[in-house]
């Protein structure tokens, strides 16, 4: 086995080597030869590039040991990662790196100036051609949510951007959902993360990227309203924390107000 150290921590990987077995044994293949094995091996060295360049961003930025040394900085600089690395890289190997930056969104784990570089870097590795999964969103979401108030506010802007990318390519999945349930919970820690005129604001420009939401919002019953009814309750929610004069402004705007029938009508 090919072994690799880290902060002192023993990493192993097994070989590309065949098992004991005898020849033409189909149990004697070992598991190195599985698919994701290969993955591995392939796009390890990737994986461990992006992690030191984030290191390093850390350790160079204000504060940083590193941060009197302009080698380091220009070094680090200079041997960018090349996006187009990850365009066949397997979802697999996707997760880990979608892990690894829940990891640096820790709070302590990097700082405000670092993460304006770290963060760009993760954008091509996580994402291919499918929505992030649930389960990463809301890891994500609880990273963030752990900073509490002191999230800067240059790292609130980096996520709200990503994930309004995401919503236009995905309006109705639970990506959208799942960015309003983050607006919700920013919104129960004050002013301070994210102010009750800015949280308006971004829903609706959530709301702007999905063109049927007038429409599913006052829908019956049926299928689709089943799937949009995730989206629909956390709107929901983060309307009942609003005075009725907001919201009723922010369903006049977004045409979400149903018409009322003329008493005349009903005379008639």
């Amino acid at each position: 086995p090919q072994l690799a150290h880290y902060k002192g921590k023993r990493i192993i990987l097994p070989g590309p080597s065949k098992g004991e077995g005898k020849e033409g044994d189909e149990e004697s293949t070992s598991d190195a030869d599985t698919p994701f094995s290969l993955c591995l091996h392939m796009y390890l060295p990737l994986l461990m590039r992006l992690w030191l360049n984030c290191e390093l961003d850390r350790r160079v930025a204000t504060g940083g040991d590193l941060s009197h040394v302009d080698d380091v900085r220009a070094n680090n600089e200079k041997y960018e990662m090349d996006p187009s690395n990850w365009s066949n890289c397997p979802q697999e190997i996707r997760d880990l790196a979608q892990g690894m930056m829940i990891h640096l969104m820790q709070p302590g784990n990097s700082n405000e100036s670092a993460l304006s570089k770290q963060y760009p870097r993760f954008q091509a590795a996580i994402l291919g051609g499918y929505p992030p999964c649930r389960a990463f969103l809301l890891s994500w979401q609880h990273a963030l949510l752990r900073h509490k108030t002191k999230l800067p506010h240059a790292t609130r802007d980096m996520v709200i951007e990503t994930w309004l990318e995401w919503i236009e390519i995905w309006p109705l999945s639970h990506v959208h959902e799942l960015f309003v349930l983050l607006l919700n919970e920013w919104s129960t820690l004050g002013n301070v993360v994210l102010a009750r005129d800015t949280m308006i604001s971004l829903s609706k420009d959530a709301v702007g990227k999905c063109e049927k939401f007038a429409r599913l919002w006052n829908i019956g019953e049926g299928k689709a309203k089943r799937k949009f009814q995730p989206i629909k309750t956390q709107y929901e929610r983060m309307l009942n924390t609003l005075p009725e004069s907001n919201v009723q402004e922010w369903k006049e705007s977004l045409g979400l107000v149903e018409e009322k029938e003329d008493p005349m009508d009903e005379e008639e």
